[in-house]
């Protein structure tokens, strides 16, 4: 039984190969890589304005019945939870915006000058905030994302070649399916995890 995941990719080459990359490190195998393009009207007191939107949409599978599927989900869970928590980071940086008071004040020269500056001021104590401080716990959520991509990859890579090597023959020696140990040929179940060679 198979599932499907799909994920949305900025259109360039190095952007869709990470994508990739992220995720066939979760047993995801990519079956199409499409690309597309939206386009919305957007209305402004100027006029009205077309945004246009590119990017590739990557459709994935993979087998919920391979012995790893649910070591593989649970590490997969955590991995998203952390992405959504850098996510949440992300939106925090403070934004320029010049505002309706932004223009008022600029009617009077020597307030706007005074409230500009005090503006000025808050923003770079917030960004510089950011960049230390939030930035730093971004760097840390993505370094446990990278280990857990890794993680991942071992578990699948562990499953394989505990599956290649039983069927390999060996002097005398068989392995488990599932766990990847070493057993005695003589052996019915495995000595480390007790399933059925």
């Amino acid at each position: 039984m198979k599932e499907t995941k799909i994920v949305q990719s900025y259109p360039s080459d190095s952007a869709i190969q990470d994508a990739i990359e992220e995720w066939q490190a979760f047993g995801w195998e990519l079956v199409s890589n499409q690309k597309f393009s939206d386009s919305q009207d957007l209305w402004s007191p100027v006029g009205t304005t077309v945004r246009t939107t590119t990017y590739n949409k990557l459709t994935f599978s993979r087998e919920k019945n391979s012995r790893w599927y649910g070591e593989i989900t649970a590490i997969e869970q955590e991995y998203l939870k952390l992405e959504n928590d850098i996510y949440d980071l992300r939106s925090c940086k403070p934004e320029k915006k010049t505002g309706c008071l932004d223009i008022a004040l600029a009617c009077l020269p020597p307030i706007y000058l005074i409230f500009w500056i005090v503006k000025k001021v808050k923003y770079k104590k917030a960004l510089n905030y950011y960049e230390t401080s939030i930035m730093s716990e971004i760097r840390k959520l993505e370094a446990q994302g990278k280990s857990l991509r890794n993680k991942a990859a071992a578990v699948i890579e562990k499953y394989e070649t505990a599956q290649s090597a039983q069927y390999s023959p060996s002097a005398g020696k068989r392995f488990c399916p599932s766990c990847g140990a070493e057993n005695s040929s003589e052996g019915k179940f495995c000595a480390r995890c007790g399933n059925e060679l």
